[in-house]
């Protein structure tokens, strides 16, 4: 699913109807979430990089996600850099973790965990601060 509007969740899962979510850029709805991976393996305060949310443009245009925010349900809140983008069926990896960008990676640098591992909800705005995706998860 795609298009204009509305919050596109993977595997059809619920969508947001909001006026507001629709998006500057064209085909911005396309954006999903591919996976959510909140429980890191062993102690996770330890292995923040095996905390990870993977990004899918499921649209046929290229994202640009240069200043979006991705944020969680308590207010956690990470800015894409300048000059990342997603092409059509391309994925882009954001880990808790510490780290260097790039190759389809990004850092978010925090000191603890972000992800709730029993369920949260993964919202991402475009850099107007319009949100583009709500995607929530039980683990």
């Amino acid at each position: 699913a795609g298009g204009s509007g509305g919050t596109v969740a993977p595997d059809g899962g619920t969508t947001t109807d909001d006026a507001n979510a629709t998006a500057s850029a064209p085909d911005a709805g396309a954006l999903a979430v591919a996976d959510v991976h909140a429980d890191a393996r062993g102690d996770e305060d330890a292995n923040l990089d095996d905390e990870y949310v993977v990004f899918r443009n499921d649209g046929s245009e290229r994202l640009d996600l240069s200043g979006w925010t991705v944020a969680d349900e308590a207010g956690h809140i990470y800015t894409v850099p300048a000059g990342t983008a997603l092409a059509p069926g391309e994925t882009l990896t954001l880990r808790t973790g510490a780290g260097t960008d790039g190759s389809g990676q990004l850092y978010w640098n925090a000191g603890r965990p972000v992800w709730n591992n029993d369920g949260d909800t993964v919202f991402v705005r475009t850099d107007e601060g319009r949100l583009v995706l709500e995607e929530s998860y039980d683990e």
